[in-house]
């Protein structure tokens, strides 16, 4: 298994897709453009989405949607450092607190507000055993959520966890709204409310899923596009050809051998991506249930090394479908999660790694790379290495 860059400065295969991404982007000029506001924006996916909750998606194509309708408590900058995001600020008195400062005149698309209260109430959601949330063993270090104020909450950890901030720039750190789904219950999943930049607008089983511009988005500006439209084309063929058409904007999962051809292309952008691609619903969900005696499947990836080990591989993980359990391997995980110092924390995972190859519960086979291709019409496009489509700085200049 390759240590992940991120939180805690682990190396990273990834490391030099950003510098490319500089360069190639100051080659097509778009960090001279003028900014345009308007149009639509057209995405070809590899798949369907399962469900638009984050709270009960393992879905790497579910996450593409949810960085439009939702925000996360902490977000990602392109070297994989944390930033703020519905958190302006954040600080740890001890290694068992954490207390965030949240931003101000945030609205839910539903027009309710987001405090914290609200952050109190996702954190219960996602625990509570009766919901079945997918990120339960995620946040299972978090004993306790405090509102400390209308804008300040507090989290009360059980163990230390220094993972927890690179945790929190995902699915586990997205706010829903409390209103959304009360109203709607179990079909939240198809009626998602969020914070993000885009809103909801309707999604159309196997044909499109759409979202428009949040006109109250608390982030001032943005976003500059009206609309995304999100279309899964699992024929990676008939997606290339529709964007060559001009029919999409932007595409994931390029057939490798046909990288080279597109390089040649003016009108084609194409900045390479590292990343293992997760199965369809149906698969996910029998692999889930244990109805399998050996399955395939895959993980997109996560900055910090506890994101791609704890859930998989402790005893009571999450996504330990195949019921795998070594105490030695529990202990060197939680040790590795507490540990804020990077040397004892490298050393721990390699040792993690070391007993995982032994016990081989996994075979594991490859890395896939991972390619996104766009037209030279989308402008402001940035590559975040956890290989999740963002739009909200992106504008068309035709």
């Amino acid at each position: 298994m390759t240590p992940w860059t991120g939180i805690r400065g682990y190396g990273c295969h990834l490391a030099t897709i950003f510098s490319l991404l500089v360069i190639l982007l100051a080659i097509c000029g778009e960090v001279l453009a003028a900014e345009k506001r308007g149009g639509v924006l057209k995405v070809g996916l590899t798949g369907d989405l399962t469900t638009l909750d984050p709270h009960m998606s393992t879905s790497a194509i579910d996450r593409h949607l949810y960085f439009a309708i939702y925000n996360t408590l902490v977000g990602l900058d392109p070297e994989l450092r944390v930033v703020p995001e519905l958190a302006t600020a954040w600080e740890t008195p001890d290694s068992l607190t954490y207390v965030f400062t949240l931003q101000w005149g945030v609205k839910f698309h539903d027009g309710t507000d987001f405090d914290a209260g609200i952050v109190k109430w996702n954190f219960e959601r996602m625990k509570d055993p009766a919901v079945g949330s997918l990120r339960q063993s995620e946040i299972a270090n978090i004993a306790a959520v405090e509102v400390v104020d209308s804008h300040t909450v507090k989290l009360s950890l059980s163990e230390p966890d220094a993972a927890l901030l690179a945790t929190l720039t995902d699915r586990s750190g997205m706010m829903v709204s409390r209103a959304a789904v009360e109203q709607h219950g179990k079909d939240f999943a198809r009626n998602p409310v969020g914070t993000g930049p885009f809103q909801f607008v309707e999604w159309i089983k196997d044909d499109h899923v759409r979202v428009k511009r949040y006109a109250q988005y608390w982030r001032e500006g943005a976003p500059l596009l009206d609309e995304v439209v999100y279309r899964p084309i699992p024929d990676p063929t008939v997606r290339l050809t529709a964007m060559r058409a001009g029919d999409l904007h932007i595409i994931d999962g390029v057939p490798l051998q046909l990288v080279s051809r597109l390089k040649e292309d003016p009108k084609l952008t194409v900045i390479e991506m590292r990343i293992a691609r997760m199965e369809g619903g149906a698969k996910l969900a029998r692999r889930r249930s244990g109805e399998f005696d050996a399955a395939t499947g895959g993980w997109s990836g996560r900055p910090d090394p506890d994101g791609n080990m704890y859930s998989h591989f402790m005893t009571e993980g999450m996504n330990n479908l195949r019921r795998y359990s070594n105490p030695q391997l529990d202990v060197l995980l939680k040790q590795a999660r507490a540990s804020f110092d990077m040397a004892e924390g490298k050393r721990l995972y390699n040792e993690a790694t070391r007993v995982i190859a032994q016990d081989a519960p996994v075979v594991f086979l490859h890395h896939e790379s991972w390619q996104k291709a766009w037209r030279t019409a989308v402008a402001g496009y940035r590559e975040i290495p956890d290989g999740r489509m963002r739009f909200e700085p992106v504008w068309l200049k035709e």
